[in-house]
């Protein structure tokens, strides 16, 4: 029986291991100056792909944001 010469990479990588059951997440922030600019944007992807509670969520911080700069020149 003949091998393919793999110099014994094999044993070394395998196409399949733990990493390829592990979820990961990526968690990103943002300053409100830079809510407030992709927020807008962000609204319409939500919308374009039907995520209502996303979109709210942005919507709703949005106006919070807007809220607190009135009232601190007040």
């Amino acid at each position: 029986m003949s091998f393919p010469p793999i110099y014994g990479y094999a044993g070394m990588y395998c196409g399949i291991s733990l990493d390829s059951f592990l979820k990961y997440m990526i968690v990103q922030s943002l300053t409100k100056e830079g809510l407030r600019k992709l927020g807008p944007l962000v609204v319409t992807m939500a919308e374009v792909e039907g995520l209502e509670a996303h979109k709210r969520a942005i919507t709703l911080r949005l106006k919070d944001i807007e809220a607190r700069k009135v009232s601190v020149r007040r």
